[in-house]
């Protein structure tokens, strides 16, 4: 089955004491990871966490992000991840949708669940990543460190939802899309293919991980392959330039507006000869920045289109293929792209329309929609 859970112990399974995650000078194993989704996931199902009920995730780039996802996938749940600079009023939007059973959040949010929990009917299960615990609430940490780890985790089908993302809302309220455990896999496959990223590499994790591209690109590709998670919980140039030089890092994720970042920060005497490219999505990527970044940096840009309903990436550059001038690349491998019409007909070359994708992994439904 192409879940991300039996993924997951795969690679456990081959890189036990290989580091898993980079985090502030400390490495978390894959057999440590493994041993810390476990006692969470035993911990939630206590708490009366089963299959197909919605877990909602609020929390920065910490290790305690993949540890929360696997945890909640490993009891059959769904993951909910939300972005953590949401309104008020959008987060009111999604818990009313969603109807959680329970939320993760870090301890900085309290103050917004406390606004919006209020206003729904069923008061949702709340465990938080801090050191001072409202009454009634549960301890992330905690629950981690008193669980027993549980045997196995729960089987679910190809099809089954895995994670629901919610959209930006740009035209309307977030609307929630949901993910199978199909989708997730076969992007990050697709990713691990195209990228050639094997347990030998360090891939930079700077965007959020809540984030459609930072989750699949990112985090679920090296969890699937291997390899390193190097994190960092917010963006500051330098410290992510230090961090690319101190811990070899081989690939990064980062829209445009990063990159014109990193260059401005960039230090001649910042030793980043380990990476080999950089991925670039969300917005359109100048042709003069591209061409500043990869002369400065001496390594590939690879630009790619994606959305949330499509998990990720739907085009990008090749890592093989010569690259054209404000293109994003071809289909994603078994993704298939067209331009239709108004009138839903496929239009020919240098012919302006509809973007339709069609593919496995493209969502299986919008919640409630």
């Amino acid at each position: 089955m192409a879940t991300l859970t039996s993924y997951f112990q795969a690679t456990v399974g081959k890189n036990n004491e290989a580091t898993a995650i980079s985090f502030n000078d400390k490495h978390i194993e894959y057999g440590k990871l493994d041993e810390a989704v476990r006692k969470l996931s035993s911990g939630l199902t206590k708490l009366g966490i089963g299959p197909d009920d919605r877990v909602i995730v609020m929390l920065p780039n910490l290790p305690h992000f993949p540890i929360s996802y696997y945890a909640i996938l490993f009891a059959g749940a769904v993951v909910v991840p939300l972005n953590i600079m949401l309104s008020d009023e959008d987060l009111l939007h999604i818990l009313k949708d969603c109807n959680p059973k329970a939320i993760i959040a870090w301890g900085g949010f309290r103050s917004n669940l406390e606004n919006v929990i209020p206003q729904i009917d069923e008061k949702p299960i709340t465990i938080y990543l801090s050191d001072k615990i409202p009454a009634g609430t549960y301890s992330l940490t905690q629950l981690i460190a008193e669980s027993q780890g549980c045997e196995s985790f729960v089987e679910r089908q190809d099809d089954d939802a895995a994670v629901i993302l919610y959209t930006a809302g740009t035209t309307g309220a977030p609307m929630g899309v949901v993910l199978t455990h199909n989708n997730l896999y076969t992007s990050a496959n697709m990713c691990r293919e195209m990228f050639l990223i094997n347990n030998n590499d360090r891939l930079m994790a700077v965007l959020p991980l809540f984030h459609p591209f930072g989750q699949t690109v990112i985090m679920n590709t090296a969890i699937l392959a291997g390899a390193v998670i190097v994190m960092h919980h917010r963006f500051r140039p330098k410290e992510v330039l230090e961090s690319i030089a101190k811990s070899k890092v081989t690939c990064i994720a980062a829209v445009p507006s990063m990159q014109r970042a990193l260059l401005e920060a960039f230090d001649d005497n910042t030793d980043i000869s380990s990476l080999k490219y950089c991925i670039t999505f969300g917005s359109s990527l100048p042709e003069d920045l591209q061409k500043e970044f990869e002369e400065k940096f001496n390594l590939l840009v690879l630009e790619g289109y994606g959305l949330t309903e499509a998990t990720a990436l739907v085009t990008c550059n090749r890592l093989d293929r010569e690259r054209k001038a404000d293109s994003v690349g071809l289909p994603m491998v078994g993704t298939e792209v067209n331009i239709f019409n108004e009138k839903d007909e496929p239009l020919m070359p240098n012919q302006t329309g509809e973007i339709v994708v069609r593919g496995p992994n493209v969502m299986k439904e919008y919640l409630n929609h």
